[in-house]
């Protein structure tokens, strides 16, 4: 079975969700819009210095570094004057360990999404104080565009990582744990490899609806359908948020 077809098996069973939200400013969201790309971040811009950023341990077991070589083309292939180094201080292994750790995480392109379009945080943090929008989109849609995805876990802690030990699952622990605090974005990401700060096209009619916030101006509202009046996006649907009353909830009114 290949990625695609494992990722629509996911959505059938119900272990990703069949629509996310992208929450982004009228002006970011409307280049989005007009281009029907999605820029994949470098982790390196998170403004949470702790995602993508799990600290390794110090030190390492001359038999994890031995292994480790091994499987990488060899410990006997290490220059000389290097082993006798790592002989002597296994310390010395980190610094390599940490830019082989940083290239795997930071070459990969983020997208982050929500699950939600109706939590409150949401609208005040990424669209510009409930002024931007929130673009829904559905993953059936553009199999090929979610594939590489991850739904975050979050944690109160976390043990440090070992990436001589297990690259391949230190890497999927810090592309998907973030703080416990975070939990209320119910984020998923996808992640492409070497598409750091790139922009990635989108299948159009992955494009849902478009979901406008509480203080979203009028004008904007209709340059927003303006540009989606194009025959690529015309199927597109959308909403404007309103206040429930006695709530701290949003509902969302067709427009």
């Amino acid at each position: 079975m290949n990625h695609q077809a494992l990722l629509l098996k996911g959505i059938e069973d119900g272990v990703y969700p069949e629509n996310l939200f992208k929450f982004r400013t009228i002006k970011r969201g409307k280049q989005i819009l007009r281009d029907c790309t999605f820029r994949f971040s470098s982790p390196t811009a998170f403004n949470d210095p702790f995602d993508c950023s799990l600290d390794e341990v110090t030190t390492y077991k001359m038999s994890e570094i031995k292994n480790f070589f091994a499987s990488n083309g060899g410990y006997s292939k290490i220059p000389r004057d290097r082993r006798d180094l790592i002989q002597q201080d296994k310390s010395v292994v980190s610094k390599w360990v940490k830019d082989a750790k940083d290239k795997a995480v930071n070459s990969r392109g983020v997208l982050a999404l929500s699950g939600s379009v109706e939590e409150i945080l949401l609208w005040s943090h990424y669209a510009d104080n409930h002024k931007g929008l929130a673009i829904e989109l559905s993953l059936r849609e553009d199999l090929g565009f979610f594939l590489g995805p991850r739904i975050m876990k979050y944690y109160d802690e976390y043990t440090p990582t070992n990436y001589l030990s297990d690259p391949e699952g230190t890497v999927d622990a810090i592309l998907s744990r973030k703080y416990v605090k975070w939990e209320y974005e119910k984020e998923f990401r996808i992640y492409k490899k070497d598409s750091a700060n790139a922009d990635i096209a989108i299948n159009p009619y992955a494009i849902k609806s478009v979901y406008f916030g509480l203080k979203t101006e009028q004008s904007e509202i209709d340059d927003v359908r303006s540009i989606c009046s194009t025959q690529a996006l015309s199927h597109v649907r959308f909403f404007q948020a309103e206040k429930v009353y006695g709530k701290f909830k949003l509902s969302f009114k067709s427009l």
